[in-house]
């Protein structure tokens, strides 16, 4: 779920001048690895998938959130900066798009820099948390919910199939399909839903999620 900083950020960029928004259908491509970098990519809302370029037996991919960056190869300084992965959306996304120019001033603005290194700090250190998680796939599966879980009157819901989220995760869809049986969430359509987050010998203890409208915080 996104931060205070990056909902702070995702409106500074709504209104940027020269911000484009764009939006994807859910699997339609974004930009292909070894594409000409063209710009920074902002996600307002949806996930995205980052698919590198990689030989193995098993697909791998980061998992884009809203109020995270995609497409930072733009901001390098290369004569012709090309994109490291291919960036598919996975549900219906919402992103906006910096053009060179454009970018280069929001970095040059000291507040609006300050929220972008904000949320680059928020993105490497969720990058080392998933990490930390994937020994055990209840807690990844329970780390993935608080990540990018969205609350809504069903409770709190995942836009992603087991399979999905278990390449996202790097384990076996077995693993995460027992955690989640563990965890009694339901899977409606393209949709997980957990209407109970219990605690996991101390995590998430500092975070309160209110589910449904009961106003249950477990």
């Amino acid at each position: 779920m996104p931060s205070t900083s990056s909902l702070e950020l995702v409106e500074r960029a709504r209104a940027w001048p020269g911000v484009l928004p764009v939006r994807y259908a859910a699997g339609e491509l974004i930009f292909p690895a070894g594409g000409f970098a063209t710009g920074v990519y902002l996600l307002e809302e949806g996930l995205v998938g980052l698919f590198p370029k990689r030989e193995g037996p098993k697909p791998v991919f980061h998992l884009v959130g809203p109020g995270e960056f995609l497409g930072l190869e733009g901001w390098l300084k290369e004569k012709r900066p090309r994109y490291r992965a291919a960036a598919r959306a996975l549900t219906p996304a919402r992103l906006l798009f910096f053009p060179p120019p454009v970018w280069e001033k929001a970095v040059a603005d000291a507040e609006f820099r300050n929220l972008i290194f904000s949320a680059l700090g928020q993105m490497w250190t969720h990058f080392l948390a998933k990490d930390w998680e994937l020994g055990d796939g209840l807690r990844a599966v329970l780390w993935a919910f608080q990540r990018w879980g969205e609350r809504t009157p069903r409770g709190l819901c995942l836009p992603l199939t087991p399979g999905l989220l278990a390449q996202a995760l790097g384990l076996s869809r077995t693993t995460v399909k027992q955690a989640l049986a563990r965890l009694e969430v339901a899977q409606e359509g393209e949709l997980l839903v957990m209407r109970k987050l219990p605690s996991s010998q101390g995590f998430l203890d500092e975070v309160e999620v209110e589910l449904g409208s009961t106003g249950q915080v477990l």
